[in-house]
């Protein structure tokens, strides 16, 4: 595809790959539908992956303790099955069930609830690890005594008054507190562990721990320079501490799009964050265009929050590249993973010249090469460290839909 400096690259085709389809500025009902979709099935697929955890957890504790699961003082008092007998284990396995559903889904709705909150967003990591910890053991507590109950509903082994009867016996054999120990430490695994993701991301997590990046490797990427507008002039009239309040609020509101659209966050760098995907991966419903956009109108829904805080609403400019990177861990202490390559230097480059060229998005012409959406062709720019000049494209915002790659030009 050839590009010429006085026309538009517009769209070859209108038809949709695999029946997906994304239009990169909705009108308000079509985002908050399609928001609504993502964060509905998001929760939903989060609950699960949280019961199916907890789960295995419980069940593993009845695999740890066998006969011991359960106190012999409860045994004396209560019809339970014997041990190894197929009522037996199909009581432990409802048990366990049962407990993994309520303690997974509260504990997972809780994790959401507590995310969203600033309250514990700005508290030190102690003083929220501590709170964890008080919510964690009245959850099992409650989630314990609810799954007894309801025990006691599907195998009767008494009437249903004998409930407080059981729980002052277990609450003083030493199997109860077995067990508070050995979920509380399961629970503080978990948050440790959902914290780190929180830290590297999610997709960068999982390369991590797969050693993925221990030895370089080369990577056909997008990489987007995101970065506030105006942000001296801003800094200055804030000041450093509140500015940087600012920033948090910034960076925290993209936190959704990113998720919604399957962005990996590399680093944030004072008042810019900079993200990447797969080739393949973000050039799928032209997915950097559309996370700018969704990431604007998340900010005009917060204009209220930010005029009463900061007296203005952020706003964004941003530089789009495609191409080889060497991906790598490197570092002993605070070790993470590092591209190298000329295609950051690139889309760094471009968020620089949005200014100039009265833009806030520019994509270089590798990337345009790939996009099947209607491009307005700028200028041809010698760009500092890159030998020739490049042609700078934008999105003409009027008529801008993305569309699916449907070429078999490969990413």
């Amino acid at each position: 595809m050839n590009h010429t400096e006085n026309h538009q690259h517009m769209p070859k085709t209108t038809t949709d790959t695999a029946g997906e389809r994304l239009e990169i500025i909705d009108n308000n009902s079509s985002y908050s539908q399609r928001y609504f979709r993502f964060s509905t099935v998001r929760t939903v697929a989060d609950i699960v992956f949280s019961v199916l955890i907890w789960t295995i957890v419980a069940l593993f504790y009845y695999f740890l303790r066998g006969e011991l699961a359960v106190p012999a003082e409860v045994r004396a008092s209560f019809p339970i099955p014997e041990y190894g007998t197929p009522l037996y284990i199909k009581t432990i396995f409802t048990h366990a069930m049962l407990m993994g559903f309520l303690y997974g889904s509260s504990f997972e709705l809780t994790e959401r609830a507590t995310r969203k909150l600033n309250f514990f967003r700005r508290k030190p990591f102690s003083f929220v690890l501590i709170m964890k910890i008080i919510m964690m053991v009245f959850m099992f507590l409650c989630m314990l005594l609810v799954t007894d109950l309801l025990m006691m509903v599907f195998f009767p082994v008494g009437e249903l008054s004998d409930i407080a009867k059981l729980y002052v016996t277990l609450f003083f054999t030493k199997s109860f507190y077995t067990y508070l120990i050995y979920f509380f430490v399961a629970s503080c695994i978990i948050f440790l562990f959902r914290k780190l993701h929180d830290r590297l991301g999610p997709w960068t997590l999982w390369n991590v721990l797969s050693g993925r990046y221990a030895n370089p490797k080369e990577e056909r990427r997008i990489f987007m320079f995101l970065d506030l507008k105006n942000s001296t002039q801003m800094a200055e009239r804030l000041g450093h501490v509140k500015y940087s309040r600012l920033l948090q609020d910034c960076f925290s509101d993209i936190t959704e799009s990113v998720f919604l659209y399957e962005a990996e966050v590399y680093q944030y760098v004072g008042d810019e964050v900079v993200l990447t995907w797969r080739a393949d991966k973000g050039l799928k419903g032209c997915r950097p265009l559309a996370l700018f956009f969704d990431y604007r109108k998340r900010l005009e829904a917060r204009t209220d929050y930010y005029m009463e805080r900061y007296g203005a609403v952020p706003e964004f400019k941003t530089g789009l590249n495609i191409g080889l990177v060497t991906a790598v861990e490197v570092g002993v202490i605070k070790r993470e993973l590092a591209y190298h390559g000329e295609v950051l230097n690139v889309a760094a480059r471009l968020r620089s010249l949005c200014s100039e060229a009265d833009r806030d998005i520019l994509i270089s012409e590798d990337l345009a090469e790939y996009m099947e959406i209607p491009l307005d062709f700028l200028f041809k720019k010698k760009l500092r460290g890159k030998t020739g000049t490049m042609a700078v494209y934008a999105p003409d915002i009027d008529k801008c839909q993305c569309e699916t790659k449907t070429s078999d030009k490969k990413s």
